[in-house]
C-alpha cells in the first residue's frame, strides 16, 4: 500500500510540474460490485485508481481519454485448501464531462471504453504444495456518472460502470456470466 501512495504522490508532484490549464486529473474510488453475477457474488472491490488527459475544453463540456485499474480479491480456506483470487481490471476508455449552466458544481460524466479483466488465482493445499494460474476476459463498457465540485479542483465523484463481457466457449452466455454492474464512489483531482 506504500509503494501505490508513494507513486501516486509522485504522479501527482510529476504532472503539477509539466501540466497546464487542469487537462491532467488522477482520481481514488472505492469499487462496489452491485449487482448478482460472478463478480459481484464471489469478489470485494478493494480500490480504483483513474488517470485522465482531457484534450478539448468548451464552455459545454470536457473530452477526453482516461484509463482506470481497480482491483478485486476473494479468499476461501477450507479444509485442505485456501484459495486466494485476485482480479484486477483495466480500463481506458474516452469521456465527455458536461456542464451545467446554473448549476456549476456538478458535471455529469458518460464514459465509453474497454474493460480486461485479469484472474490471479493461487491455491495453497495443506501439503504445502501450491498451484497458481492465470486468465483474462474482456469486453465494452459504459460509464454514467456525476461529479461534484468541492473546491476548484477537487471532485466528489459517483459513477456507474456496465462492462458486457464478450462470450467464451466454456462459460455460458447467461448474464451472470457476460454482466458486470459496478458503483464507483471517490475523489478526484485535476492537476
Amino acid at each position: 500500500m506504500k509503494k501505490i501512495i508513494i507513486f501516486a504522490l509522485l504522479i501527482i508532484v510529476t504532472s503539477k510540474l509539466f501540466s497546464q490549464n487542469e487537462k491532467f486529473g488522477i482520481e481514488v474510488n472505492y469499487p462496489v460490485l452491485i449487482d448478482n453475477n460472478f463478480i459481484g457474488v464471489n469478489y470485494n472491490g478493494i480500490i480504483d485508481l483513474g488517470l485522465s488527459y482531457s484534450f478539448i475544453n468548451t464552455t459545454i463540456a470536457d473530452f477526453g481519454v482516461n484509463f482506470n485499474t481497480s482491483i478485486f480479491r476473494d479468499s476461501n480456506k477450507g479444509g485442505f485448501s485456501e484459495i486466494d483470487i485476485t482480479v484486477i481490471s483495466f480500463q481506458p476508455s474516452i469521456y465527455g464531462e458536461f456542464k451545467i449552466n446554473g448549476l456549476q458544481k456538478f458535471r455529469p460524466i458518460a464514459r465509453l471504453g474497454y474493460t480486461l479483466l485479469t484472474f490471479s488465482n493461487v491455491i495453497d493445499f495443506s501439503t504445502g504444495e501450491e498451484i497458481e494460474s492465470n486468465t483474462s476476459r474482456g469486453g465494452l463498457n459504459l460509464g454514467l456518472g456525476v461529479a461534484y465540485q468541492i473546491s476548484n479542483r477537487v471532485f466528489l465523484k459517483f459513477e456507474y460502470d456496465f462492462t458486457k463481457l464478450y462470450e467464451t466457449g466454456r462459460l455460458s452466455r447467461s448474464p451472470f456470466n457476460t454482466n458486470i454492474n459496478i458503483l464507483a464512489i471517490g475523489l478526484s483531482y485535476k492537476l
